[in-house]
């Protein structure tokens, strides 16, 4: 999906126009697709155009039952929650991150179907000229301008916990989570608000199916390409060359 929304710099009075192009492909190995993405960029005349645009990426969790009931969910909730809470767009996001959390994990205590699921969620908000994040798990939140590129989301595995103390990784320790949403009543998650949003700035949310198969450089290479469908295309296309072996997953945000 692809759209073209407005934001508006309090400050300056000038308009930021974002475009956006969300895209998830099953890969070539997985029988399901147990990611999902929603991009929500309401019309100026819109009740809830005071709320920004709304981009959210869930990935369920891999060899848990239901993963894909449970990225849905999130989804699903996450929009809901977001437009219809009265508070601010910050408390709104907030709220909505938690009503989804608690949704999934009620679910998987009431059907045995549904039991142990889970998701990553990462979910970017554009609003005035602000960008807000509300993370947990492994997929990622990147920040890309002027062919630099930066890691906005926190890695929520064993393996960047290990890192971060200075302990060498084993392969089988890559992705373990530490934290993800619905495995328990409450979930502790990454919230930051990061300004201004800037002409140029461009905005990726990815699954590890892609950024375990495309490394950073290279996502800042085909991110940049333009129109921003051929930007995802191309990055979803080299990871399943690579072997596409999960769920493939992008949400490309642009200011300009």
């Amino acid at each position: 999906m692809m759209n073209l929304k407005s934001l508006r710099n309090r400050k300056n009075k000038k308009k930021v126009l974002i475009k956006g192009i969300a895209m998830t492909d099953r890969g070539c190995i997985r029988q399901i697709n147990e990611d999902a993405v929603e991009l929500i960029m309401p019309d100026i005349n819109d009740r809830h155009s005071g709320k920004g645009i709304l981009a959210i990426l869930a990935d369920g969790m891999g060899g848990h039952l239901a993963g894909e009931v449970a990225s849905e969910m999130a989804v699903e909730t996450i929009n809901e929650v977001y437009y219809q809470h009265q508070g601010c767009p910050e408390e709104s996001l907030k709220n909505a991150f938690k009503a989804a959390n608690e949704k999934i994990w009620m679910q998987s205590q009431d059907f045995l179907a549904c039991k142990g699921m889970g998701n990553t969620c990462s979910v970017v908000v554009l609003v005035e000229d602000k960008l807000l994040l509300a993370h947990v798990g492994d997929s990622r939140i990147y920040h890309c301008h002027d062919q630099q590129i930066k890691q906005l989301s926190t890695d929520h595995t064993l393996a960047a916990d290990l890192d971060a103390q200075g302990i060498s990784t084993k392969q089988n320790q890559l992705h373990v989570l530490t934290k993800a949403m619905g495995i328990h009543q409450t979930v502790e998650f990454q919230f930051e608000i990061k300004s201004p949003v800037c002409r140029q700035d461009r905005y990726l949310i990815c699954s590890d199916g892609l950024h375990d198969l495309i490394d950073d450089k290279e996502i800042n290479a085909l991110v940049s390409m333009n129109p921003l469908s051929l930007a995802a295309q191309s990055m979803i296309a080299l990871a399943k060359h690579r072997g596409g072996y999960d769920n493939i997953s992008v949400i490309i945000l642009e200011a300009h």
